[in-house]
């Protein structure tokens, strides 16, 4: 028990000197700090007070109450006025160089230096009304006497005209199917005109949209026929005026003449049967001919076999009139081609009111 209580007892000692040594340390750190800070108080700080205080003693004391005088204003120099200056006078316009001389011309007034008595010569030969016309033949050169005016058919063209209510020849009216197109027999095609059609100037709405155009379509002429033809007799309009059309044609979505549709070349009913008949011959004469042995029975396979050729040939004729066979789709787009201009006269009983277009209400263009 005693050795244990004095083991404690020296730890005990042991640590407090360590804690007493760590203060004696601090203690030494803090007393040189303060020493070091009270030394350079009283050496160093005084030195340079007393060169602040040198610095100003240099400077003159009146310095800081003088009152700088403001510097005298600018003198301000009027300008001086520019000297006028003379203004040039303008070089005389000279005028342009002739235009050069044809080198023809020339020529054709050097081989004929009568060119002027020529020309009057023709002059009054022209106002008589009698010229002469030069004339070549079997290379000889003759004269013969012609009026003075020139007779030559030519193409004349009518004064400017104020085109609108005309729809000139050139319009393709646009315009849907309503029935369907079979070209088996004649028949009646009927139309729906699509957009507003105007006039060539303008804009008069001459044919409104909605109208129907009525006509009649033929029937394919021969098999090598591929276009429906069809002609337009005339087109209503909403407000119930008819339009009556001249040779206008059926044109398809490219401007092409005819319908184009859905061509069905029938093969099968032009060779179809004709085809059946003959193998169906050809088969009854192989059988006749492996069963047969004497001549009475091979006369009556041969009779039998050309009868039935002879059939099978005449019903090919009469199939290979069979025509292709064209439809054409209810709602298929299409154009009315007139051939000639349609001239809409001014309004009165049984003719045309063009309906102004108006872009917004109140609005007319």
């Amino acid at each position: 028990m005693e050795t244990k209580t004095t083991q404690k007892i020296r730890n005990f000692n042991k640590s407090s000197l360590d804690n007493k040594k760590v203060a004696a340390i601090i203690g030494v750190i803090l007393f040189t700090f303060i020493a070091t800070f009270i030394v350079y108080k009283m050496f160093f700080s005084k030195t340079i007070e007393e060169n602040d205080l040198s610095v100003y003693s240099e400077i003159d004391p009146s310095f800081f109450n003088r009152i700088e005088e403001p510097p005298p204003p600018p003198k301000i120099e009027e300008p001086k006025p520019k000297p006028k200056v003379k203004p040039k006078p303008k070089p005389k316009a000279t005028p342009p160089p002739p235009p050069p001389r044809d080198v023809f011309a020339q020529n054709y007034e050097a081989i004929n230096p009568n060119k002027e008595l020529i020309d009057k010569i023709n002059k009054k030969r022209f106002e008589s009304g009698k010229t002469m016309a030069l004339s070549i033949k079997d290379n000889k050169t003759s004269f013969t006497r012609m009026d003075g005016h020139f007779k030559v058919d030519t193409d004349k063209a009518s004064e400017s005209v104020y085109l609108n209510r005309v729809i000139t020849a050139d319009r393709m009216i646009p315009a849907i199917l309503i029935n369907e197109l079979i070209s088996d027999i004649e028949g009646k095609i009927s139309a729906q005109i699509e957009d507003d059609i105007y006039g060539f100037h303008g804009r008069d709405i001459l044919i409104p949209r909605g109208s129907r155009a009525v006509g009649r379509y033929l029937p394919l002429q021969k098999i090598g026929d591929e276009r429906l033809i069809a002609t337009w007799d005339r087109i209503i309009t909403p407000e119930g005026v008819n339009i009556n059309l001249k040779d206008s044609k059926l044109a398809d979505t490219m401007g092409r003449s005819g319908g184009y549709g859905e061509i069905d070349r029938r093969l099968s009913e032009r060779y179809g049967l004709s085809i059946l008949l003959s193998t169906l011959n050809a088969a009854v004469g192989y059988a006749i001919s492996k069963q047969s042995t004497d001549s009475t029975q091979a006369y009556t396979a041969t009779t039998y076999t050309n009868g039935i050729a002879e059939i099978t040939g005449q019903i090919l004729k009469e199939q290979l009139n069979v025509k292709p066979r064209i439809t054409m789709r209810a709602g298929t787009r299409i154009f009315i081609n007139p051939t000639h201009d349609m001239f809409f006269p001014e309004n009165s009983s049984g003719t045309v009111l063009p309906s102004p277009y108006y872009k917004d209400k109140g609005e007319k263009r």
